[in-house]
C-alpha cells in the first residue's frame, strides 16, 4: 500500500485499466486472432523450448519444429476464423485443446514474419509458456500464460515511463491505453512491448536531460543494457539509439568520458543488431505469402538508384496519408472486428487526437530544444520505418509507401505527442486531470465496445 500511494496517478490508472481490460482480453479475445497470432504463438513456443534461431527453409521461408498438439490447436482455430469465417467460443476453444493431442510428436510449421526476430522481443511470453507448461501441456493454457505475461511487463514498464516522466504523463497515458495498443499488449503480439521498452530509453535519456549535473553512474548503466537490448528487438527500433547522441555532456563529467560512453554504447549496440539480423536482411519476407513480390536485392538496387523518388513517396506520404495512419493506430483491431466498430473508433481517435492538441495548454515543461529534438526522432522514425517497410513489403517502381498497419507507428506518435507537449508551459493541475479523465474515459469506451462486441460472440 505505501508503494500504491506513491505512485502518481496515471501510473494508478493504467494499472487499473490495463489489468482489467486486458484480463479480459485474454479471456474473450479468440487465441490467436490478432495480427500475426499464429506466427507469434509459433515463435514463442518455440524459443520457451530453447530454439533461440528459426530453421531456413529456403529464401522466403523460416519456421521449426513445433509440439504437434500446439500446431493442431492453432490451425483449427485460424481456418475456423481465416477460412470459415466462424468465430468459436470458449467451450469449442477447450474442446479444441482436448482434441489437439498429446505433445510427444512434434511438426514443422513455418512462420517467416516473426522468425527472424531475436528472443528478446518475446522473453515475457516465453517465460509464461515456460511456467505454465511445468502444471499443464494444454496450448490453450500456454496462450493464456504467455498473453498474462506480455500484459504484466508492458504496464509495469509504462508505469515506470510514467513516473519519470511527468510533463508528458498525460499524452503518453493517452497512447499507451489506446485500444490496439492495449489489445495487443494482452497478445502474444511483441507490438506492445516494442513500444514499451524504448519509451523507457526515452524516459531515462530525458531525466538525464532535464537533470545533467546530478551523479547519473547507474542510470547510464542501465541506459546502456538497455540500448543492447533495444538493439534486439524488432529491427526498426535501432533508429530510437540516435536518441544517445543528444545525452547531455556534464552528466559525464566531460567530453572524453561521453565519446567513450558513446561510442562502446552505439557501436557494441549495432554489433548486437548486425549480430542477429545479418542472416536474414535478405529473406523475402512478403514473398512468403506473395510470390510474385520481386525479391529483396532487387528492391534494394532500385532504391540506390532512385533515392530521390523514395525522398518524394515519403514527403507525399507525410503530408497525404499521417492522420490516416493515426486513426488505423488507434482503431486497426484486426480482420476479426466489424466494419462498422472499427468506424467508431476511428471517430474516437479524433477525439484523442483532440484532446492532445489542446492538452500542453493546460500542463507540462516548456522545453524547446526538447521539443525539436523529439520531432526529428519523430520524422526520423517514420522514414526509417517507411524505408524498412518498402524494402520489405514495398513494389518495385510503383511510388507508394506500404501500408504501415498503425501498430508500427507507436513509437513515432510519441515522440511527435512529446514534442508538442513542450512547447507550451500551463502547469494547471485540474484541467490537466480533468484532460486525463476524459481522454481515458474515451479510450474505455474504445476498448468495452471491442470487448463487449468479442465477448458476444465468445462468451454468449
Amino acid at each position: 500500500m505505501r508503494l500504491w500511494s506513491k505512485l502518481c496517478f496515471e501510473s494508478r490508472c493504467i494499472l487499473i485499466v490495463g489489468f482489467s481490460i486486458g484480463t479480459i482480453g485474454i479471456i474473450v479475445v479468440p487465441p490467436v486472432v490478432t495480427f500475426d497470432g499464429p506466427s507469434h504463438y509459433f515463435r514463442a513456443e518455440q524459443i520457451s523450448i530453447g530454439q533461440f534461431r528459426a530453421s531456413r527453409y529456403s529464401d522466403k521461408q523460416f519456421g521449426g519444429q513445433i509440439p504437434a498438439n500446439s500446431s493442431n490447436f492453432v490451425g483449427a482455430l485460424w481456418s475456423s476464423y481465416w477460412v470459415d469465417h466462424r468465430f468459436l467460443t470458449l467451450s469449442d476453444w477447450s474442446r479444441i485443446d482436448r482434441e489437439s493431442g498429446g505433445s510427444g510428436i512434434w511438426v514443422r510449421r513455418e512462420f517467416t514474419n516473426s522468425a527472424v526476430y531475436s528472443p528478446g522481443n518475446y522473453f515475457p511470453q516465453s517465460c509464461g509458456m515456460l511456467i505454465v507448461r511445468i502444471f499443464t501441456q494444454s496450448p490453450l493454457w500456454a496462450h493464456r500464460a504467455a498473453c498474462g505475461a506480455n500484459l504484466f511487463v508492458y504496464l509495469l514498464l509504462m508505469a515506470l515511463v510514467l513516473e519519470a516522466m511527468p510533463p508528458f504523463r498525460t499524452a503518453l497515458l493517452l497512447v499507451a491505453t489506446s485500444p490496439l495498443l492495449l489489445l495487443q499488449a494482452a497478445t502474444e503480439s511483441i507490438d506492445a512491448l516494442n513500444f514499451a521498452f524504448p519509451m523507457l530509453l526515452v524516459a531515462m535519456v530525458w531525466r538525464i536531460w532535464n537533470q545533467p549535473a546530478l551523479n547519473h553512474r547507474i542510470t547510464l548503466r542501465g541506459l546502456f543494457l538497455l540500448s543492447l537490448y533495444i538493439s534486439l528487438l524488432k529491427p526498426t527500433n535501432v533508429a530510437c539509439l540516435g536518441l544517445l547522441l543528444f545525452l547531455p555532456t556534464a552528466a559525464f563529467g566531460s567530453p572524453r568520458n561521453k565519446v567513450i560512453w558513446l561510442v562502446a554504447t552505439l557501436v557494441l549496440s549495432i554489433g548486437f543488431w548486425l549480430a542477429w539480423n545479418a542472416a536474414y536482411l535478405d529473406v523475402n519476407i512478403a514473398g512468403w505469402y506473395d510470390p510474385k513480390h520481386p525479391p529483396v536485392g532487387q528492391q534494394k538496387a532500385w532504391l540506390l538508384h532512385h533515392p530521390a523518388d523514395f525522398v518524394g513517396t515519403f514527403w507525399s506520404f507525410l503530408r497525404r496519408e499521417l492522420l490516416v495512419q493515426w486513426e488505423n493506430s488507434y482503431s486497426g483491431i484486426g480482420g476479426w472486428v466489424s466494419g462498422r466498430l472499427q468506424f467508431f473508433l476511428q471517430r474516437l481517435s479524433d477525439l484523442i487526437l483532440g484532446i492532445l492538441v489542446v492538452a500542453p495548454i493546460c500542463f507540462g515543461k516548456r522545453d524547446l530544444r526538447w521539443s525539436s529534438l523529439c520531432a526529428m526522432m519523430a520524422v526520423g522514425g517514420l522514414a526509417f520505418i517507411a524505408l524498412t517497410l518498402w524494402v520489405s513489403y514495398g513494389v518495385k517502381h510503383e511510388e507508394y509507401i506500404p501500408y504501415l498497419g498503425g501498430r508500427y507507428l507507436f513509437v513515432p506518435f510519441a515522440f511527435a505527442v512529446m514534442a508538442w507537449s513542450n512547447l507550451f508551459n500551463g502547469p494547471l493541475d485540474r484541467p490537466r486531470r480533468w484532460a486525463v479523465l476524459l481522454g481515458l474515459s474515451i479510450n474505455l469506451v474504445g476498448l468495452s465496445s471491442v470487448l463487449m462486441a468479442t465477448a458476444r460472440i465468445t462468451v454468449g
